[in-house]
């Protein structure tokens, strides 16, 4: 065994086990990730969008500027500094613990008074827009699509077909499948068939078209592409990813946004998401290791 691999077993049958960063039989091969790559003691991993190594046997990912490390389950992510805060790249995924806060790891940014007071205005007229929206669901809908406008956040939406006894237990069903927290996005169910319970004459089951709308600001493409996985492996049918919305065009179509109020909203949330630094591109695919 080379590159100081150990070697264990019984003549005729010998076995070299290879220090970290190498592999073959006789450990003769050096692992070697790229730097959208790091190295998990096992094989070359994916770093994080907005995030990347310095390659070889690199343990880690470094965040790009104006993201920090975040942690949601057991996922890290590299999030954007929201609002015109401003961080150096430093952040390192995987990290420790729980991951980093904004308000910790990020730092207050320049013209603050005029960002905040865009912002100010932007959420004000988004309170008079929706606030004739009665639906509970569509309300969150609406919030979430008015906040990522006004941070200038994109917006995608996951759909799936589940069956359940009413719409709640429709859109808990698609979170505890998709394994992920209820908080996150906004959940609108509508039926799309029943099935009758033959003796009872009663609706026994009903087939609900899921569809859960998330700002970027709260999930990545890696968090999304891991619950549509995990929504597949447990049996649900009908699981797609949208192109990302645009909020305003959204907007347009829940029932109860005041017209109105959408147009002045428009030109204000532009205006707020002016103030914000844009997110660094994502890096490319990461290339096959072996």
């Amino acid at each position: 065994c080379i590159n100081g691999g150990t070697v264990s077993g019984t003549a005729g049958s010998c076995k070299c086990t290879c220090k970290s960063g190498y592999k073959g039989s006789s450990c003769e091969t050096a692992i070697n990730c790229t730097t959208a790559q790091f190295f998990d003691g096992t094989a070359c991993l994916a770093c994080p969008t907005y995030s990347s190594s310095t390659g070889g046997t690199a343990t880690s990912c470094t965040c790009a500027t104006n993201t920090y490390a975040s942690k949601n389950g057991n996922t890290w992510t590299c999030a954007n500094c929201t609002g015109g805060a401003t961080k150096a790249a430093s952040s390192v995924v995987p990290g420790t613990g729980g991951g980093e806060k904004q308000g910790d790891a990020c730092s207050a940014p320049l013209n603050s008074d005029k960002a905040k007071e865009a912002q100010e205005k932007a959420r004000k007229t988004r309170d008079d827009m929706i606030k004739s929206v009665t639906n509970a669901k569509l309300k969150k809908k609406a919030e979430l699509l008015a906040d990522a406008a006004i941070s200038g956040k994109k917006v995608i939406k996951m759909s799936a077909k589940l069956t359940a006894q009413d719409e709640d237990i429709a859109c808990s069903d698609y979170y505890s499948k998709a394994g992920l927290d209820a908080s996150l996005g906004a959940c609108i169910a509508l039926v799309a068939s029943r099935r009758r319970s033959i003796r009872r004459r009663l609706f026994a089951a009903t087939t609900y078209d899921v569809s859960v709308f998330f700002s970027e600001a709260e999930v990545d493409e890696a968090t999304l592409t891991s619950a549509g996985n995990s929504l597949k492996a447990k049996g649900v049918t009908g699981v797609e990813t949208s192109d990302p919305i645009d909020p305003i065009t959204e907007l347009e179509t829940i029932e109860g946004v005041d017209s109105s109020s959408l147009e002045t909203f428009k030109t204000e949330a532009a205006a707020a998401a002016a103030f914000l630094i844009p997110p660094p591109p994502p890096h490319p695919p990461p290339l096959s290791t072996f």
